[in-house]
C-alpha cells in the first residue's frame, strides 16, 4: 500500500485528497438523510408499460381458464394506479378456482434496497389481490383487510415480474357471510419459487347490507350547506 501511494505523482495528491473529502461528505449525507443513495444506472425496461411477448403469452394462457379481467376500484389519488414507473399488473377472477390469478410488474419508483423492489410495494400489489379475490367471490361492492400476516421470503429484483395468485378459502362459522380469509403468493412466473407469502382475513360490504336513510338523515342532509359550519 505505501510503495503504492508513493508512486502516486504529487501533483495528483490534492485531486486524490478532494475526492476522498467528497466521498466522505456524500456518505455522509447520504447516512443522515439528506441526499438519497445513487443505485446505478437505471435500466430502460424498468420503466415502460407494454407487456414483454413472454408475459403476454403467460396472459393469454391465464384468460383461456375463463378468467374475467379485473378492475380495481381507485380513486385518482390512488397509490395503486398504474404508471410508467410504479405498478404494472393484469389480473383475472377464476370463479371455478376462487383465485385470482395474473402477473405484476414492478418498475423504478418502487425500488426499496438498491436495485430491490420495496417490501411496502410488494405487499400493496398482495393487498390489492388479496381484496379483489374477496370482492369477487362475495360479490361486495369493496372489500377491506381486517388482519394480514406475510412472509418476505426473498427480494424482488427490480423491473421483474412476478406471478399473482390470491384464493379465497371457505368463510367458516366464526367469519359469518361477510369475512373470508384468502392466500396470497407473489413468485416467480417460471420457476414458480415464492418471494411472498401472504394470508389475510378481508371483510365485504354487499348491496343488500347497505341501510336505506332513515327519515331522520334525510332531513338532515335537506338543510342549508352553512348550517353544517
Amino acid at each position: 500500500m505505501r510503495a503504492a501511494l508513493a508512486r502516486v505523482p504529487s501533483s495528483a495528491v490534492p485531486a486524490l485528497a478532494f475526492l476522498g473529502g467528497a466521498l466522505s461528505f456524500y456518505a455522509v449525507a447520504v447516512r443522515k438523510g439528506y441526499v438519497p443513495l445513487w443505485a446505478g444506472p437505471e435500466k430502460e425496461d424498468w420503466a415502460k408499460l407494454a407487456w414483454s411477448s413472454q408475459d403476454c403469452t403467460s396472459l393469454s394462457s391465464i384468460a383461456d381458464l375463463g378468467g374475467t379481467l379485473f378492475q380495481p376500484l381507485h380513486t385518482t389519488r390512488s397509490f395503486t394506479q398504474q404508471t410508467r414507473r410504479g405498478f404494472k399488473y393484469q389480473l383475472y377472477w377464476i370463479e371455478q378456482k376462487r383465485t385470482l390469478l395474473g402477473l405484476a410488474q414492478f418498475n423504478a419508483d418502487t425500488e426499496g434496497l438498491p436495485r430491490r423492489v420495496h417490501q411496502g410495494a410488494s405487499q400493496t400489489i398482495a393487498d390489492l389481490a388479496m381484496t379483489g379475490a374477496a370482492q369477487a367471490a362475495m360479490n361486495s361492492l369493496v372489500a377491506t383487510i381486517l388482519q394480514v400476516q406475510t412472509s418476505y421470503l426473498r427480494g424482488i429484483p427490480l423491473g421483474g415480474t412476478v406471478l399473482v395468485e390470491s384464493v379465497v378459502e371457505a368463510p367458516t362459522a366464526a367469519q359469518g357471510g361477510d369475512r373470508v380469509t384468502v392466500r396470497c403468493t407473489l413468485s416467480e412466473p417460471q420457476s414458480r419459487q415464492p418471494y411472498i407469502l401472504s394470508t389475510a382475513v378481508v371483510a365485504g360490504l354487499r348491496a343488500a347490507t347497505i341501510a336505506a336513510p332513515s327519515p331522520a338523515a334525510v332531513s338532515v342532509s335537506s338543510r342549508p350547506w352553512w348550517k353544517f359550519w
